[in-house]
């Protein structure tokens, strides 16, 4: 059991069940709220960045190999995210957008435990530390592989 679920589990403690909004306003709370907006600005920012086509960062591997790393297609990914696409965005690069899912559900999760008083996104984060490295690194290596073949140029 995490130190979440026992502070929550104890009557009368600070990490029990909040009775009024109090609960709303921990600065733990907040924490994928800010998350979130950053990420809203950032997609904001890349927005202006295309409509008034300024340079945008371009991969290093990609420009002297012809090959695109793993993370290329990130920058179009939030692009297609900020016009409302996801399509566009899940195509660019997929996990990418899996990690664009991951932080919403991530901050949804949050505001539930804030409101609710529950451990929901603690639980959440255990399980996802608690996964093999391996699978990461074989997400990585399919993306990339992914990216190699149908990333358009």
């Amino acid at each position: 059991m995490s130190r979440f679920e026992e502070q929550a589990k104890r009557p009368g403690d600070a990490g029990a069940r909040p009775s009024s909004r109090a609960g709303l306003f921990r600065a733990g709370a907040w924490q994928g709220v800010l998350v979130l907006l950053a990420g809203m600005v950032g997609s904001l920012f890349l927005n202006l960045a295309l409509r008034q086509e300024w340079p945008l960062p371009f991969c290093v591997l990609r420009r002297f190999t012809g090959v695109p790393c793993p993370a290329c297609g990130c920058t179009r990914s939030l692009a297609a995210w900020s016009a409302i696409d996801p399509a566009a965005a899940i195509r660019f690069n997929p996990l990418f957008f899996a990690a664009c899912v991951g932080v919403a559900c991530w901050v949804g999760l949050g505001l539930v435990d804030a409101a609710r008083g529950t451990t929901l996104a603690a639980r959440a984060a255990e399980a996802l530390v608690r996964m093999p490295r391996r699978w990461g690194v074989g997400l990585v290596l399919l993306n990339w592989l992914y990216l190699c073949v149908w990333l358009p140029k």
